[in-house]
């Protein structure tokens, strides 16, 4: 029995890479383990995971270690995939000591996550030739005016690794910028309003660096705070140079996606990058392209069945379930309602599974 760990699964407003992952993966021959910060993430309750497990939230990559380790001992894991950009970075610090207790990853060096970060992005970009919308980095209230003097609106205003935001006045710019920067931290992006397509292009490298995977979506509904809700699969090739630049330049492990936008005259412009798996990977298992799945046997060092490329046409759309358990079932600390866990009565309060 194959024992795979899986972070990014708390699905909140939004769906995550995690549980995708995991419904590509859930298979009879392999075990699927559910590795969240909260006892109430929502795919702590999904079906496809056999065993669920709580962390304590660390930026300590020590602390996140010894976490693992301690629960290896008691679980025996073969593989773990991180599905969010902040656990990507933690788990790629200690790859060595995972593989020393023979805990499988496919991940980037430590060095190229930073070099992709939003903030790093655009000085990355320019060393490559590749274009970018002008962007500033904002840490306070006095760079967002610079900003708003040097961009101007319309704009996109972007979190640090998460929330893209259309700014199309200057008191929206003013919400936007505070929302950004009391949701999600500094630094805050205002990043040029550019008019074209958007795109994602998911790809999975081996440990020698070589793309194994390369898929290419167009975005063709998209939520107010950036996020795709619906795409259809493109001809993945006018891409290829791009992401064979970024690939070699930062000598890439694992799985990656590229938001690309291409403009009116064709030029292509990188937005970001994230070193995890797209929120829409399951919706290709579904029709037999599982990439997930590959990038596992990679991580072991078996080598995966050829990948064939979705044919253009195909459309992916996100949906959400409600689910219904009963609340012993999987985790009996959540039913002491009447204890002192005020903090826990309060989230529930809130919280919708």
């Amino acid at each position: 029995m194959l024992r795979v760990a899986i972070t990014g699964i708390h699905s909140g407003c939004h769906r995550v890479p995690g549980l995708a992952v995991a419904r590509s993966l859930s298979a009879p021959q392999r075990e699927l383990i559910a590795l969240d910060y909260d006892n109430l993430a929502t795919g702590f309750y999904a079906s496809f995971f056999d065993r669920r497990h709580v962390l304590q939230w660390t930026h300590d990559a020590s602390h996140l270690c010894r976490q693992i380790l301690s629960l290896d001992a008691d679980t025996h894991l073969d593989v773990i995939i991180p599905g969010l950009n902040d656990d990507v970075a933690l788990f790629s610090q200690i790859t060595p000591f995972l593989a020393h207790a023979h805990i499988a990853t496919l991940l980037p060096p430590t060095e190229a996550i930073v070099s992709r970060r939003k903030d790093r992005l655009p000085s990355l970009l320019q060393r490559l030739n590749l274009n970018h919308p002008q962007t500033c980095v904002c840490h306070n209230d006095h760079e967002f005016n610079v900003a708003l003097r040097i961009i101007g609106c319309p704009c996109i205003i972007k979190g640090p690794e998460c929330g893209a935001f259309p700014v199309h006045s200057e008191n929206l710019f003013s919400y936007f910028s505070a929302y950004c920067a009391n949701n999600f931290g500094y630094p805050v992006l205002v990043q040029e309003w550019k008019v074209g397509e958007e795109y994602s292009v998911h790809g999975v490298c081996d440990a020698l660096c070589d793309v194994r995977v390369l898929v290419a979506v167009k975005k063709i509904g998209i939520t107010d705070d950036g996020e795709t809700w619906m795409s259809v699969t493109v001809d993945h090739e006018p891409f290829r140079p791009c992401v064979k630049a970024f690939v070699q330049a930062l000598e890439w492990t694992g799985p990656f996606e590229i938001d690309i936008l291409r403009d009116q005259q064709k030029q292509i412009h990188v937005l970001d990058v994230n070193p995890r798996f797209p929120v829409w990977i399951d919706g290709l298992t579904a029709h037999g392209i599982n990439t997930p799945a590959i990038a596992m046997c990679l991580a072991l060092g078996d080598e995966p069945p050829p990948f064939t490329p979705p044919q253009p046409g195909l459309v992916l759309q996100k949906d959400y379930t409600d689910i219904c358990f009963e609340l012993s079932g999987l985790l009996p600390e959540l039913t002491d309602m009447e204890g002192p866990n005020e903090r826990l009565r309060e989230s529930l309060a809130y919280r919708r599974v």
